[in-house]
């Protein structure tokens, strides 16, 4: 089995055609079918059950993908290592974040790095939706809150990022008094889509050091959450729903309604005025759970597969995200 035979199935799976790997390669479909049937036969099993309407992996197929995969990373940051021995980076990085949080930070930071290191290419893809990494060849992740078991590796940045409810003085001006999380019922809320599940709900508890003033309302259910320390939900019904972040982010600063969204998001128009922390004595959240103390990690396929590039660029961008962050986790 030959390298050039990993590439080829590699291509054939991210095409889900013979005929679109074939045009990529430069080379007919006759010739990639041979090959696949060569390469199938010396393994002595099926590797893709395909008709004229359907493309499917066998599980020796998927096993023979991740194999092929790892080889092929492998042979690639071998490559590297010996490009790279005369301490010059260069090369191809593929980098996901969220709308805001790219935006506001890592495209700063992609500028920077690039600046130092011009022989670097950087293709950074903003989403709020999380991204199969693995599949869409993607070398790098910025992920928010507490991570699913996967086969991924996960480097925390030590920065929190606390998730804060916000609204804009006009309109607050014209909501009228928010006491307690019961009174968002009530309100123009905005939801980032792509945050939520099915059901539209927001997680709060007391902050165990508020007290509540002597004429705040509280609720049965917000009384047990406070003794208990755990989390009541609160059912939202959303006015507006976007499933980009930065859209929420103009709709809560045009005074539109009451949204959550990270702290590290909003810290300069909280100090600036422009958005006002709205029930500070309660902690909110998207999901149950503590999720909102996990901070911020970067997301990559195997630390045992680094490239030179990307690991000079993982620790530039914690230098750059630690130095701008840091003093707002503690504000």
């Amino acid at each position: 089995m030959r390298l050039e035979d990993c590439s080829l199935f590699i291509e054939i799976v991210r095409s889900e055609s013979l005929s679109g790997a074939a045009r990529t390669l430069s080379y007919s479909p006759a010739a990639i079918t041979a090959r696949l049937n060569a390469l199938e036969k010396e393994l002595g099993c099926r590797l893709i059950i395909r008709t004229t309407r359907s493309f499917q992996l066998t599980d020796e197929g998927q096993h023979f993908l991740e194999l092929a995969q790892r080889m092929c990373s492998e042979v690639a940051i071998f490559k590297a290592g010996v490009q790279h021995s005369d301490g010059v980076i260069k090369g191809v990085i593929r980098v996901t974040s969220t709308y805001d949080f790219g935006h506001r930070y890592i495209a700063p930071a992609i500028k920077a790095f690039v600046d130092t290191y011009p022989e670097v290419r950087i293709e950074l893809t903003l989403s709020d939706t999380v991204i199969d990494i693995v599949e869409c060849g993607i070398d790098l992740a910025i992920r928010f809150g507490e991570l699913p078991d996967s086969s991924l590796v996960a480097r925390k940045i030590p920065v929190e990022n606390r998730r804060v409810l916000v609204a804009a003085k006009s309109f607050l001006e014209k909501a009228g008094p928010i006491n307690c999380p019961k009174a968002l019922t009530r309100l123009s809320c905005i939801i980032n889509k792509r945050a939520q599940g099915s059901r539209y709900q927001w997680f709060y508890r007391k902050n165990a050091a508020a007290a509540s003033p002597p004429d705040t309302v509280v609720d049965d259910a917000e009384k047990e959450a406070t003794a208990s320390l755990n989390q009541t939900a609160i059912d939202i019904t959303p006015q507006l729903t976007c499933n980009d972040g930065s859209q929420v982010y103009r709709w809560l600063k045009d005074g539109a309604g009451i949204g959550l969204k990270s702290y590290c998001d909003v810290a300069q128009d909280l100090a600036e005025g422009s958005l006002v922390e709205v029930l500070p004595d309660y902690t909110f959240e998207y999901q149950n759970g503590n999720s909102q103390k996990s901070g911020i990690s970067f997301v990559y396929p195997n630390r045992h597969l680094l490239s030179p590039r990307l690991k000079r660029f993982m620790d530039f961008l914690e230098s750059a995200l630690k130095e701008q962050l840091s003093p707002l986790s503690k504000a």
